[in-house]
């Protein structure tokens, strides 16, 4: 049977190969996360990486020791190499490129003059060959080798001095098999919407029938920019859309966005450069004009917390939370359902005409609350639209809710 994994090292006498922390001992970035970050770095204690106590997932527990040392999520795991596996191999201060290799394949001449060449076919320890090297060979304490993964060679990589070592380490990185995936991968799993749409897991609520013509506004026929946004409608002024029978009078009704799911024709979406899509303006927009509903599945708090558990759990930083509350019990959710465009200016809750029924009498509606964005301030053509969105920790929602910090939204 060929040989695959190298000797299991979670037996090894750790007491025989001492890790001393100190500023060169361990990578210098997560490995969870494969960045620096703000977040003080805790160094594993069994090996040489490094981690953000925040992106662990796992966490192991010595119920004999009252100050149990930091332990990586690899060593809890008990990850294991393997023969042929490109690594990331610690030789005195420095890191290098290296492939672990069959314990056969190491010169038995360098038993004597290799550091830990006493230590051969133990437990514990690994045969490398150097990347960039002519048939040079190392055994090497199995905590003190990483495997290789996308990104490594710019984050420490491109320090090693040793010109052939640096080229041969960036080589390897392109020629992983199955590279490491990374967090700034989401799956497509989008469903395009024109209006808010209710999860199965938020009952509908039971909305109140009112006569239409007692939700009309008062605005004259004669108004240049009749229920606009500078107009004195009485509807506009206490965040409701007029109903339909407004369309009728003269001058028609500048107050239904939402209610006839329009996008405005003036916003153009394309791609912002390192933000993903987003939405321009083809032409000057004038203030408060309305823009687009923050369309989005309506979920329940019990979906809303299923769903952020999912994400905190793979630790996937882009996949991001693209939640409004909308009301106490109602959350909109538009990571898999959504419109075109959502440029990012004002947001807030507006009643919009959901249901319009005939009766004898004439013709009765209903309101929903929905969430209405519009323009804060004048835009020229060619810019990309933004909101400020206010995130907390997880279980906070405020006006728009993403990961733990302040961003400038750009669509």
């Amino acid at each position: 049977v060929k040989q695959m994994f190298t000797r299991c090292h979670s037996h090894c006498d750790f007491q025989s190969i001492p890790l001393v922390e100190n500023k060169r001992s361990h990578l210098p970035f997560c490995c969870e996360c494969e960045n620096a970050g703000e977040e003080p770095l805790l160094k594993c204690s069994q090996c040489v990486r490094s981690f953000h106590e925040s992106c662990l997932t796992l966490n192991c527990w010595d119920l004999h020791n009252n100050s149990p040392k930091p332990l990586c999520e690899s060593c809890i795991l008990g990850e294991t190499l393997r023969i042929g596996q490109s690594v990331i191999a610690k030789f005195r201060a420095s890191f290098y490129a290296a492939t672990i290799t069959r314990l056969e394949e190491y010169p038995k001449r360098c038993i004597k003059a290799d550091k830990y060449g006493k230590h051969y076919n133990e437990p514990g320890y690994v045969s490398v060959k150097w990347a960039g090297c002519q048939n040079l060979y190392a055994l090497l304490p199995a905590r003190s080798v990483v495997a290789m993964f996308t990104g490594s060679y710019d984050l420490i990589g491109k320090r090693v001095r040793e010109e052939p070592c640096r080229q041969a380490w960036e080589e390897m990185e392109q020629d992983l098999a199955v590279p490491r995936p990374t967090f700034d991968y989401v799956p497509e799993k989008y469903t395009k919407i024109k209006t808010s749409v209710y999860h199965p897991s938020c009952p509908k609520p039971r909305l109140d029938v009112c006569e239409e013509s007692d939700s009309m506004c008062d605005c004259p026929p004669s108004d240049t920019d009749r229920c606009g946004p500078n107009s004195k409608c009485t509807n506009r002024a206490i965040l409701q859309e007029c109903p339909e029978a407004c369309e009728a009078i003269m001058g028609g009704c500048n107050n239904r966005g939402v209610s006839r799911k329009e996008v405005n024709p003036a916003v153009e979406i394309r791609e912002a450069p390192g933000k993903g899509m987003g939405a321009f303006a083809v032409r000057d927009i004038p203030k408060g004009a309305f823009i687009a509903e923050y369309a989005g599945e309506l979920i329940s708090h019990k979906e809303k917390n299923r769903r952020i558990a999912e994400v905190t759990a793979h630790r996937n930083a882009e996949e991001k939370h693209y939640m409004m509350a909308l009301d106490a019990q109602r959350i909109i959710d538009c990571k898999e359902k959504g419109n075109d465009a959502s440029p990012n200016c004002k947001v807030e809750t507006v009643f919009a005409v959901v249901s319009r029924l005939k009766r004898p009498n004439g013709f009765v509606v209903k309101y929903d609350k929905r969430i209405m964005i519009s323009t804060t301030e004048d835009v020229p053509a060619g810019e990309c639209y933004s909101f400020l969105g206010l995130a907390h920790k997880y279980n906070l929602l405020s006006d728009c809710f993403l990961l733990d910090k302040f961003f400038n939204y750009c669509f």
